[in-house]
């Protein structure tokens, strides 16, 4: 049941630590392409940026879903 306890907090920190590098890197090229005034190629980083957190929880979902059987209490995750 620690164990449980344990991997879901880690899985919630990675999330952390890997959203908040991706809003980093995000605004950091944002705020270079902005002074740019290049609009479009803005536009596309946006669509980028959402396609990266759309498929960095997919990613989480099937890593605690589908991988982890949270009801056997056998499994050694």
């Amino acid at each position: 049941m620690h164990q449980h306890v344990i991997w879901q907090v880690t899985h919630i920190f990675f999330l952390i630590l890997l959203f908040s590098f991706v809003f980093l890197f995000f605004f950091v090229l944002a705020f270079f392409i902005f002074l740019e005034y290049s609009f479009i190629i803005a536009f596309f980083f946006v669509l980028a940026f959402f396609f990266i957190v759309l498929f960095n929880v997919l990613f989480l979902f099937m890593c605690t879903h589908l991988t982890l059987n949270w009801t056997n209490p056998n499994n050694p995750f």
